[in-house]
């Protein structure tokens, strides 16, 4: 099973709410439909696991698909640009 894991150069906080599209084709380029995940757990090793959040809602990703999440924070009733980020699901090894 792949793991999906945020880099993290500090606790992201509670406020920090996670984003995800369901698995696409790795062709394309730009993703704009993104659905609340949850809030982003807590960073172990310099990395936050979002795997659970991920597969809870769009279910284990196929290989060769295309995985897009954003990270935004909200902070007294303001929410940042989100920072997006994308990878294409490898082969099971």
């Amino acid at each position: 099973m792949v793991a999906l894991k945020l880099t993290c150069l500090g606790d992201p906080g509670e406020n920090t709410i996670v984003r995800g599209s369901k698995p696409v084709s790795q062709g394309i380029e730009v993703c704009k439909d993104f659905r609340i995940l949850g809030p982003c757990p807590a960073a172990v090793a310099g990395s936050a696991d979002i795997t659970s959040l991920y597969t809870a809602r769009y279910g284990v990703p196929k290989a060769g698909t295309k995985v897009y999440v954003q990270a935004s924070q909200f902070v007294d009733g303001w929410e940042s640009l989100p920072s997006a980020y994308s990878a294409i699901v490898p082969p099971a090894a």
